[in-house]
């Protein structure tokens, strides 16, 4: 299962300075993965903080800054910093963050900035001019990939995705969030998830996980969304927190669900209790077996909670 924020901040906090500080390394592919591991960790650390609307102390900007002077090419970091900023209401901090990488991207490597970041400044400035959102019920897919995906694979990932007519409106490290509206948003939702988890589990990705969550959402822009990176306050509500709640308890191979989507697909989808208010997807021999290779049962009931929402 993946870490929760509460296991993510536990880890990172026996992390003491630079690895072998005082010992040449030059060169060592080692250094370098456990490098890299650690900004993984970092960034999906801050994406969770981020995505249930936790406040993030000054201490947590101040590292995130030090990091992306460190890192200037790391755009997934960059945009991270860019959103806690906008989240403090620091919007000027956050344009100035945008202008200095792209200057940065522009003079090292004759870059511009990706898509996605370009994006965020785009969500930026037009919260800014105070565009007015809307209430509305969605259907959002989250999903995680145990590795970064090369090109190909991440278009695919996003191609079944819009083929049911889904938005992508941010992948933030490991983590990509669609969201899906309008009529039959969760059968869509759901088949995407599992046209997805098909091409995963058959590239060998047994560790991905896959939750669909459905209900209203405060506010939401289409416009602002794009394939890549996160867009800024593209949509927010309770909806979110309590989605985040279940894919942190998703199990590996699994697609997850909550009642809302499960009352509006179980006519022509069998799932089984998961848990509080949750249900896993029963997938069949096209979806591939399951990461732990059981043989899943169909559950045609809710799970059994005081909690689950009132139908």
């Amino acid at each position: 299962m993946h870490p929760s924020g509460k296991e993510l901040d536990a880890a990172l906090g026996l992390w003491r300075g630079p690895l072998l500080e005082g010992i040449r390394t030059d060169g060592w592919p080692e250094t370098a993965a456990l490098h890299e591991e650690h900004l993984l960790l970092k960034e999906d650390q801050l994406g969770c903080r981020l995505a249930a609307g936790a406040a993030v102390p000054k201490s947590v900007v101040d590292e995130l800054r030090a990091m992306t002077a460190r890192e200037p090419g790391r755009e997934t970091l960059v945009g991270l910093l860019i959103d806690t900023l906008a989240r403090q209401g620091r919007y000027a901090e956050a344009e100035c963050v945008y202008r200095t990488t792209a200057a940065t991207l522009a003079e090292r490597w004759g870059l511009d900035p990706a898509p996605g970041l370009q994006a965020r400044l785009e969500g930026l400035r037009a919260f800014r001019a105070g565009e007015t959102l809307h209430p509305v019920d969605v259907a959002l897919l989250s999903v995680f990939r145990p590795i970064d995906d090369d090109g190909a694979a991440a278009a695919r990932l996003c191609r079944r995705v819009t083929d049911q007519g889904g938005v992508v409106v941010w992948r933030i490290a490991r983590v990509l969030m669609a969201v899906f509206t309008g009529a039959q948003r969760q059968d869509r939702a759901v088949d995407a998830a599992r046209r997805i988890m098909h091409d995963r589990l058959a590239a060998g990705l047994p560790e991905t996980r896959i939750t669909v969550t459905s209900g209203p959402v405060d506010g939401f822009r289409p416009d602002n969304a794009a394939t890549a990176g996160a867009t800024g306050p593209v949509l927010w509500g309770r909806m979110l927190v309590d989605g985040l709640e279940i894919f942190v308890a998703a199990r590996p191979g699994t697609i997850t669900v909550n009642h809302a989507t499960w009352q509006a697909t179980r006519h022509r989808m069998a799932y089984r209790s998961a848990g509080e208010d949750r249900l896993e997807l029963v997938l069949d021999d096209c979806d591939t077996t399951s990461a732990s290779g059981a043989a899943p049962r169909a559950a045609s009931h809710p799970p059994t909670s005081a909690a689950r929402p009132a139908d």
